[in-house]
């Protein structure tokens, strides 16, 4: 589950991007919303493999202040779902039509406190986060979910990819490296194209570690994301991740999108 818990991370820092343009030859990687912009992000998963998922998620962002390159955020989860099945079992959840099921009733149980809380986010214009949502502090009341979610608030310290200091031209690209409870990953985002209304980056990514058995884990991550150079937010992409160990072979597929109100 820590292994599961932070490959899922990884597809998250994978997408929470925001870029700005310097001019028309090269262009500057930097977070730069306005004060007051609401974003609401939705994506969803699928997973192929011994166990199938499907799984769909809405997150709000609303910018608080902008001050001296630091951006404060309010985060906010509005809905999840999701269908799984291994074998001849399968199980489902909604958060927004709880019930039906036990699983359902337990998942809703756990699971029910994220959706009626909005945490808060601070980094700086370059991605680096300075303050990151307290998702365990939702589960106060829970030990065992909160000690679960700790995890995840280390994952979210790395939601956003840090940028380089200069700006990048067409065909060129910047590094990140990420290591976290056993696994690590070597990602090389690339500007492939600039058109008229958007930036294209393409990702790849290696990714290798331990299993909670010390098996080792290798797998890869290739995506594309679009984003807007009006307002530079990612807009949509596709992600897919391809990973295995000695038992068995997993691929993970995300898409995304993301609209401004």
């Amino acid at each position: 589950m820590k292994n599961f818990n932070y490959l899922f991370g990884i597809l998250l820092l994978s997408i929470f991007v925001f870029i700005t343009s310097c001019n028309d030859t090269t262009h500057l990687l930097r977070i730069a919303p306005q004060e007051g912009d609401h974003y609401d992000f939705n994506f969803s998963a699928s997973m192929t493999g011994p166990m199938s998922m499907d799984m769909e998620m809405g997150v709000t962002y609303d910018i608080l202040s902008v001050d001296n390159n630091e951006i404060n955020m309010a985060i906010a989860y509005t809905n999840m779902s999701m269908d799984m099945s291994m074998g001849d079992q399968s199980m489902s959840y909604d958060s927004r039509a709880p019930g039906g099921s036990d699983f359902a009733n337990l998942m809703h149980e756990q699971l029910g406190p994220m959706f009626s809380t909005s945490l808060k986010a601070t980094m700086s214009d370059r991605g680096k986060t300075i303050t990151a949502p307290d998702i365990a502090s939702i589960f106060a009341g829970n030990p065992a979910m909160q000690e679960q979610m700790e995890g995840m608030n280390t994952q979210m310290e790395t939601m956003f990819v840090e940028y380089p200091e200069e700006a990048l031209k067409i065909g060129e690209f910047f590094e990140v490296t990420t290591d976290k409870d056993d696994m690590s990953m070597d990602a090389v985002y690339t500007l492939t194209d600039v058109t008229e209304t958007e930036y294209i980056l393409s990702l790849n990514a290696d990714l290798s570690g331990l299993s909670e058995d010390n098996k080792p884990i290798t797998g890869t991550m290739k995506g594309t994301l679009h984003v807007l150079r009006e307002c530079g937010m990612v807009m949509s992409g596709d992600i897919t991740m391809d990973m295995a160990t000695e038992e068995m072979n997993m691929t993970m597929k995300l898409l995304m999108e993301t609209k401004k109100s």
